[in-house]
């Protein structure tokens, strides 16, 4: 399943099958959602998260959340997002200095 997680840089989302608790808040992980948008309802065998019906020129055109049913995100690796990561970075760095042996 391609979701829209996937941005450059060095931090991948990843993806766990239970809710796994941010590194640094313990906010559990998000469902991996994938969107899909049609002039049909999905009819596939995903879960349909949220559905949004809407007209365009008269046709109903469709967009709806889906769900594989077992696999949730965290978009910044083992965190919630990237206020989280640099927290929890900077708690590391600041123990390192305080107990480092000069």
């Amino acid at each position: 399943m391609t979701t829209s997680y996937e941005r450059p840089g060095p931090t991948k989302p990843k993806t766990f099958t239970n809710p796994e608790p941010c590194g640094w808040c313990a906010r559990p992980a998000k469902k991996a959602t994938d969107r899909h948008y049609s002039s049909e309802p999905y009819a596939g065998n995903l879960i349909v998260i949220r559905t949004t019906k809407s007209e365009r020129n008269g046709v109903p055109y469709y967009t709806q959340s889906i769900w594989d049913g077992e696999t949730y995100v965290h978009p910044y690796g083992f965190f919630c997002s990237q206020p989280c990561g640099l927290k929890y970075a900077n708690m590391m760095w600041r123990h390192y200095l305080e107990t480092r042996n000069d």
